[in-house]
């Protein structure tokens, strides 16, 4: 499957004059760019598989599918420095001093990776919009790169934008969710959506993920609106689900729950929007 051609695509896009509320498969044209460090577990593959998957369960009938254009600058600096996103942008059309600040071999930059990056948060920006708008029940979106270890200001773990910290703000300013909830289960802790939506009052940040492993790293303390749950490897759904129902109970969240993943297989029945990271 080539994911970077639309019109070869097994998903169908559902009639869009079909009123129903559905799930919204929010994705973009550019998630088959292959990245730019040879052999990089971030791959496209990653989303060849939740798409083979859907198809071969029979949900492709279930979701509207929806390809999203690049957020609006204006939701993207919610979450980051102007200064930074635009040092992206920079590095992505070639200017040898911005490439030299994104120097790791996790945050190498290519022509590509501003472009889409910027339609992997207007995904989740879009997502937020539909809901709010009535037309979608719940919504996936299925993007690359992937965002949460994307700090203000920092590039990082193959993440340049913070796609869910992104839609949690947007939600928030331009919807007016008082509260919500970010969800976030992987085998890596979300660091940088940690940093970004720290102590903020209005948002509860939850993240899953095995100890020890990349990126090594927590903040200290932790900030009052985080709950950060390590887990042993192999820990199973029974584990995921018995902290997930506490902690979301407990926030209760009056904007759409987002929870991020990349590699985790437990699924989530509280989310109303769901990022592939």
């Amino acid at each position: 499957m080539n994911a970077a051609n639309n019109k070869n695509r097994p998903l169908q896009m559902i009639n869009q004059t079909d009123v129903r509320p559905l799930t919204g498969y929010f994705t973009h044209d550019r998630i088959a760019v292959p990245n730019p460090l040879p052999e990089a577990p971030e791959r496209p593959e990653r989303l060849d598989v939740i798409e083979r998957n859907m198809l071969a369960l029979g949900m492709d009938a279930l979701v509207r599918v929806h390809y999203a254009k690049p957020a609006p600058i204006e939701s993207v600096i919610l979450a980051h420095d102007l200064e930074y996103v635009r040092r992206l942008e920079a590095a992505s059309a070639g200017d040898p001093a911005a490439l030299a600040t994104f120097d790791a071999p996790d945050t190498r930059v290519g022509p590509d990776t501003f472009d889409a990056a910027m339609k992997s948060a207007g995904a989740v920006v879009e997502a937020v919009d539909e809901l709010y708008a009535g037309r979608i029940k719940n919504a996936f979106c299925g993007v690359r790169p992937p965002g949460h270890h994307a700090a203000r200001a920092e590039a990082r773990g193959f993440c340049s934008l913070n796609n869910v910290a992104i839609g949690a703000y947007w939600a928030m300013r331009r919807h007016g969710a008082r509260r919500v909830a970010i969800v976030d289960f992987d085998a890596h802790h979300g660091d940088g959506t940690e940093e970004i939506v720290a102590n903020h009052p209005d948002i509860r940040f939850m993240s899953l993920f095995q100890w020890p492993l990349y990126p090594h790293r927590m903040m200290e303390p932790t900030p009052k609106n985080v709950v950060v749950s390590p887990v042993a490897a192999g820990a199973d759904g029974a584990v995921f689900t018995d902290i997930l129902e506490n902690v979301c109970r407990s926030s209760r969240p009056s904007g759409p729950t987002s929870s991020s993943s990349r590699r985790a297989s437990t699924p989530t029945s509280r989310s109303r929007w769901h990022s592939s990271r």
